[in-house]
């Protein structure tokens, strides 16, 4: 069917982020032979009547856009359509106004090697063009390697905060890779099993499927533990609340059917296969022979759900800060900034994770600094660190 575009009719506009420069060189170079100049044009003027602080725009005539860029409307439209059938663009509509949602372009990277656009790109330009413009967005870092690391970390030089720091609202963010969490049993069953009178809805997204894994993986729930709570969590319309299914969960942990059992403190005999398999919650009680305060739990959940790193990498940090702290449990954001010194690192699995740490004492001894070390009390020296570096040093 036709669409007709009225000059009158008002549109909005929505972005999850403001562009940045290679945002503009992408969408220039590597889009703009496909979608054609127009469509890239009105992309950007679309992006630059949005105020940066709302993240949309106020309410505008397509007049205004259709003037500002010399487009009738049926020129706009299929500028419109080629930017929604690249994926930069959603359109929605009611009978009084349009609303037009922004999404960011592919990298570059991402763009050439792993999208069907590159073959029309290859197209448009021929061999010879493709390949120069290609070359255009390849990195060439320079090489380290021969070099000594005698960068300081964050532990260097700050001394651990231990407040926990809350701020509502919402803030701009980059794009951040979901984690995968393996459960022991289906979730898909769980939500099968709930009453008819739960509206499922709300719970069948792949969004709402990780949320679930990644509270049964954090909170230790079995199968039959998490949709208990789950029917504790529902709202009088019998929607379940995540907020409160995360609270319901926290009060469990408070209150565990074992409380006073006796946990046994482990200080050695640690090795990959441990952090690879251990319970970030599990690892801390293993470390102070303790149960886990539910503020500190909070802040271990955090750990999980927006580091952008795998569980055995967040089980090797929360270890690591925790041995240098003397046990003592700081703020999420001592751990974020440790993470992003071993981010900057290379620091992607828990093998690597040690290795790094690993250098980092060997860095620390050959130092003139104290260490420390005739501080610490009896049961820190023979950390599970200590035993673990030692082991690597002997090459066993």
């Amino acid at each position: 069917m036709h669409e007709t575009l009225r000059p009158l009719t008002p549109l909005r506009v929505a972005v999850t982020k403001q562009l940045d420069i290679d945002h503009r060189d992408v969408l220039s170079l590597l889009y703009a032979p496909i979608i054609g100049p127009e469509a890239v044009s009105l992309y950007f003027s679309l992006h630059a009547i949005c105020d940066r602080t709302q993240l949309r725009s106020a309410e505008h005539p397509h007049s205004f856009l259709f003037d500002l860029l010399s487009l009738s409307a049926d020129g706009f439209l299929r500028a419109r359509r080629r930017l929604e059938a690249s994926g930069l663009l959603e359109s929605f509509r009611d009978d009084v106004r349009c609303v037009y949602k922004l999404y960011l372009p592919l990298p570059a990277e991402r763009f050439l090697k792993d999208s069907p656009f590159a073959a029309y790109l290859h197209k448009q330009l021929g061999e010879e063009r493709f390949l120069e413009l290609a070359d255009f967005f390849k990195v060439r870092r320079m090489k380290t390697s021969h070099l000594a690391n005698t960068t300081v970390a964050f532990t260097d030089v700050f001394a651990p905060a231990y407040d926990n720091v809350s701020v509502g609202g919402n803030y701009i963010a980059g794009e951040i890779r979901p984690v995968e969490v393996a459960t022991a049993f289906d979730i898909e069953a769980v939500l099968e099993a709930l009453p008819q009178t739960v509206e499922r809805k709300p719970l069948l997204s792949r969004e709402a499927k990780e949320r679930l894994s990644q509270i049964a993986y954090i909170y230790s729930l079995d199968a039959s533990t998490l949709k208990e709570r789950l029917l504790q969590a529902l709202d009088e319309k019998g929607v379940p609340d995540f907020a409160a299914l995360t609270d319901n969960c926290r009060k469990l942990h408070r209150n565990p059917v074992h409380a006073n059992a006796h946990i046994k403190k482990k200080t050695s005999g640690y090795d990959l296969d441990y952090f690879r398999r251990i319970h970030p919650k599990n690892l801390v009680e293993d470390l102070t022979g303790a149960h886990v305060p539910s503020s500190d739990l909070a802040i271990i959940e955090k750990l999980i759900t927006r580091l952008d790193f795998p569980h055995e990498v967040v089980s090797v940090l929360i270890a690591y800060v925790l041995r240098q702290l003397d046990h003592r449990f700081p703020a999420y954001n001592y751990f974020e900034k440790v993470a992003a010194e071993w981010r900057r690192a290379g620091v992607e699995d828990a093998k690597s994770a040690i290795e790094h740490i690993q250098k980092r004492l060997k860095k620390d001894k050959a130092s003139p600094r104290r260490t420390g070390k005739k501080d610490l009390p009896e049961d820190i020296e023979v950390d599970w660190l200590d035993d673990y570096i030692e082991k690597l040093q002997g090459g066993s």
